[in-house]
């Protein structure tokens, strides 16, 4: 397909709603997002049951904490692999766009996510990803399964705060 979306089960956490921030054109990041990741998370982030979690309605949260935010920016930037949970239905799988997306791509598809599919859930001072953030945080590099632990932290994280999905 060249899609980009090599899988065994491809796992993807991104979104995008309506960042307060926002004033930029985000026809870049809907592209992106129907280009590269629609064909797992479906053209509405609704995912797959069982197979490719959803992605609408399930991530604002995250920007509610800076590990949070770091989190999605770089499940994107390196791929998630491993179980994890969303919205109580288990997910086991390899998220690996090949090639990778640029760091202008990701902060476009991560806006894009979050305003189009989790508006409701952002904080009201979320900010938008810029392409110079992705890049620090390329900077150090992390293995998918590190992304799969990483998450596991920082939904306990959100659960004491009282944000869950």
């Amino acid at each position: 397909m060249g899609l980009g979306c090599q899988t065994i089960v491809v796992m993807s956490v991104v979104g995008i709603g309506a960042l307060p921030a926002l004033a930029q054109d985000d026809t870049a990041g809907a592209t992106s997002y129907a280009e590269r990741c629609a064909i797992c998370h479906q053209p509405d982030g609704q995912g797959v049951a069982g197979v490719y979690p959803p992605i609408n309605e399930t991530l604002g949260h995250f920007m509610a904490t800076e590990p949070g935010r770091r989190y999605l920016a770089e499940v994107v930037a390196f791929g998630l692999a491993g179980a994890i949970t969303v919205g109580g239905q288990p997910y086991i799988g390899q998220m690996k766009l090949a090639p990778p997306l640029s760091d202008q791509e990701t902060a476009d598809v991560l806006n894009y996510v979050l305003t189009a599919f989790n508006g409701a859930s952002l904080p009201a001072d979320a900010a938008v990803f810029s392409p110079d953030e992705i890049a620090a945080l390329r900077a150090t590099p992390k293995s998918p399964t590190d992304m799969a632990k990483a998450r596991q932290a920082i939904v306990a994280e959100l659960e004491q705060l009282g944000l869950k999905r």
